[in-house]
């Protein structure tokens, strides 16, 4: 699969342009083959075959890889969404005296910790002789805050013997902080009054533990657009990614924008000197702001041809 992605600001500067020459730095529109700019109502009887231009800069632009109308398998709108950290409470509710309890955070993400080498964490603990849900609780919350595994990833705290747990972001692609792991945690605690069961007891559940917000990186934020630009550089030339001192290729992300992701997946078919059909699979993205006027234009044009390729957008 090769993929492209173009990255406008939100505003086309003319919104019925008559060329490319019109087009200004951050402008969006779809050329046929002759680079004429599509308007309107255009269909796959007028361009059979569509290209996605970004202008870098007037007289200085970006272009998809050609979309033949008649290859387009589908096209699809990402519509921008919050991130939302993954959120747990643990309620102490089996409370003993001078008893071990054992609080374990299970990471659903092991593949992104990177440098945390573990998915799974445990903390101990041993209660007084006149344990409360509170004492138990607040020392759990110093361990977690204290750990060296832990304290990257989420944060704790305690009201009244029920610690909440909240992610923190992390580097999902290694490049910006932008995702939040997702964990299940349980606690347990060692009941020595148990006589049969020998030295250390029975482990009993101590807590109940509930999902307030189920984690998500969402979609669309300046960070993920900003990583998918940076990892789809090598299509269009750029195999420098050291990035010291300064980012080795132009990025057309505006920090802090909030972008719907218009995806097309498209094809082209030719057959070899062997006479073997063959199917190339591509992917345009349109990085687009929010609730822009350019979304809009760019809906105008798409939704017509698309159509006419028998596709429904959006």
């Amino acid at each position: 699969m090769v993929s492209k992605i173009l990255i406008g600001d939100g505003t086309n500067s003319d919104l019925t342009p008559a060329n490319l020459a019109a087009l200004a730095a951050g402008d969006l529109a779809f050329v046929n083959q002759r680079n004429q700019i599509l308007v309107a109502g255009d269909t796959i009887t007028d361009a059979d075959i569509i290209r996605v231009v970004q202008c870098k800069v007037p007289g200085d632009y970006k272009f998809s890889l050609p979309i033949v109308g008649k290859g387009i398998k589908e096209a699809v709108v990402k519509a921008y969404t919050d991130p939302a950290a993954h959120t747990q409470t643990i309620t102490v509710d089996n409370i003993k005296n001078s008893s071990a309890y054992k609080l374990t955070v299970m990471f659903n993400d092991s593949h992104q910790l990177r440098d945390n080498k573990d998915s799974r964490t445990s903390l101990y603990y041993t209660s007084d002789a006149t344990a409360t849900a509170t004492e138990i609780a607040t020392a759990f919350v110093a361990k977690i805050n204290a750990s060296k595994y832990l304290a990257p990833l989420v944060s704790a705290s305690n009201t009244a013997g029920v610690i909440t747990l909240v992610a923190k972001p992390v580097p999902v692609q290694g490049l910006d902080k932008f995702g939040y792991l997702t964990f299940d945690t349980s606690m347990v605690v060692f009941d020595s009054l148990v006589p049969s069961l020998g030295a250390g007891g029975e482990p009993l559940k101590a807590a109940t533990v509930a999902t307030t917000v189920q984690g998500t990186k969402g979609s669309g934020t300046s960070q993920q657009v900003l990583d998918m630009e940076r990892n789809l550089a090598g299509w269009i030339g750029y195999h420098n990614f050291t990035q010291f001192p300064v980012d080795s290729f132009p990025t057309y992300v505006v920090k802090g924008a909030t972008y719907d992701l218009i995806t097309i997946s498209h094809d082209s078919n030719w057959v070899t000197g062997l006479d073997r059909g063959i199917h190339y699979p591509k992917e345009t993205i349109i990085a687009v702001p929010t609730g822009s006027t350019q979304r809009t234009y760019l809906d105008t044009i798409l939704t017509p041809y698309l159509a006419s390729a028998g596709i429904t957008f959006p």
